[in-house]
């Protein structure tokens, strides 16, 4: 009688733990991107930074021995655009948190919205556990939406801001896009 009792509490009991262990992962997954996604914008900024340090005296002379003192100009905007990346790096954090709330808020609004109308008598049991099933969905969706978009902001908020500006001309975060793009097809399978 025990043996039977177990066989009937053992799946009951497995997806009591699933759900539990799904929700932790929902609860934890903002910190884990953001976490994330702020090394790979740092180590990026400190790659572009040692870069910038060592090839200055290669510009200097560069522009002195041809006559382009153009090229001392533009390489100056370049670092100040530089020195502005780690400001720029926090406010996209916080900015990146800040939109997180808002999309999956809105996301789980909808959810809600739309199956408030369903009466459950209507529908019965059969019906509620689909639209249970449907809400549970819609919050996955919500979590990973939001959770895609703070990853954008993060690693490319910095330099969005510079293109948009007119500030940094060329591509300086050739490595924050591929450690990107390499970690977007195994998370969420870009192609």
């Amino acid at each position: 009688a025990s043996i039977v009792a177990y066989d009937t509490v053992k799946p009951l009991m497995n997806l009591i733990v699933s759900a539990w262990f799904f929700d932790q992962i929902f609860i934890h997954l903002p910190i884990i991107v953001a976490t994330v996604a702020t090394t790979i914008a740092i180590v990026s900024y400190l790659v572009s930074l040692t870069k910038y340090y060592f090839i200055s005296p290669f510009v200097v002379a560069f522009s002195i021995t041809t006559r382009r003192m153009d090229k001392i100009v533009e390489f100056l905007v370049s670092g100040i655009s530089l020195f502005f990346k780690p400001v720029l790096i926090v406010m996209f954090v916080y900015l990146s948190l800040f939109v997180y709330v808002y999309v999956k808020d809105f996301f789980l609004l909808l959810s809600e919205l739309q199956f408030q109308i369903i009466s459950s008598q209507e529908i019965g049991i059969v019906g509620m556990i689909a639209v249970s099933s449907i809400q549970g969905l819609l919050k996955i969706f919500a979590s990973m939406a939001s959770c895609y978009i703070m990853w954008k902001l993060i690693v490319g908020g910095a330099e969005w801001t510079m293109r948009y500006i007119g500030i940094d001309k060329d591509n300086d975060s050739t490595i924050a896009q591929s450690m990107s793009q390499h970690l977007e097809r195994r998370a969420y399978n870009v192609m």
